[in-house]
Parts: structure tokens; C-alpha cells; sequence
């Protein structure tokens, strides 16, 4: 038997899967979370501060989770970057999503 289960803790808490939680602001004002658990993210952006979302490549996991050209990253990870320069952002980005997993290509 699985010693985890039998101690009574949940499986998600002994097998944690990484992911990279991004808050965006959207053109009219509101916010949208974004849960990514898995790369590439087919995300091109602009170098600005915040950084805006520039293409979000047709069938990417960008794509399936709804992301749109226009979004600004406030949030990473919890984290507020609203006002960060870009090279602390693109850096921060870089680091999180390199402990994604990449996913099996369908094509």
C-alpha cells in the first residue's frame, strides 16, 4: 500500500505537479488566471512593462487555455511584475516554465 495513503495525505500533496499560474489584464479592465502545466506555450510577446501578449500560436497550450494577443502579465506565480522592468519578467518567465514539462506533440 501506497505509505502516503496510509498517513492519510492526499496524493496531490505527495506528487505535486509543477505549473506556472499567470494573471493577466485584459483590455476592458477585468483579470483572468491562467493555470499552465505543461510546454511550450506558444506565447510571443512584446518587450514592454507589462508584458503584452504579441501572438498566440492556433492550437498551442496558450491557445487552449484561451489566451489572446493583447493580455498584460500582472501576476506570475503570485507574484505582482505589473510594474517590473522587462528583463525582470522575461527572466522570472523563463525560469518558472523551464520546470514545466514538455508535452508529447499530437502531430
Amino acid at each position: 500500500p501506497d505509505p502516503a495513503a496510509a498517513a492519510g495525505i492526499p496524493a496531490a500533496a505527495t506528487h505535486a505537479e509543477p505549473e506556472m499560474v499567470l494573471n493577466f489584464k485584459l483590455p476592458d479592465e477585468s483579470f483572468k488566471e491562467v493555470v499552465i502545466r505543461n510546454r511550450p506555450l506558444g506565447l510571443d510577446f512584446k518587450r514592454s512593462s507589462p508584458i503584452c501578449m504579441k501572438t498566440v500560436h492556433k492550437g498551442s497550450i496558450g491557445d487552449k487555455l484561451g489566451v489572446q494577443a493583447g493580455w498584460l502579465i500582472y501576476n506570475v506565480n503570485g507574484e505582482d511584475v505589473s510594474s517590473q522592468p522587462f528583463e525582470y519578467t522575461y527572466k522570472l518567465l523563463k525560469e518558472v516554465s523551464a520546470m514545466l514539462p514538455m508535452t508529447e506533440s499530437s502531430e
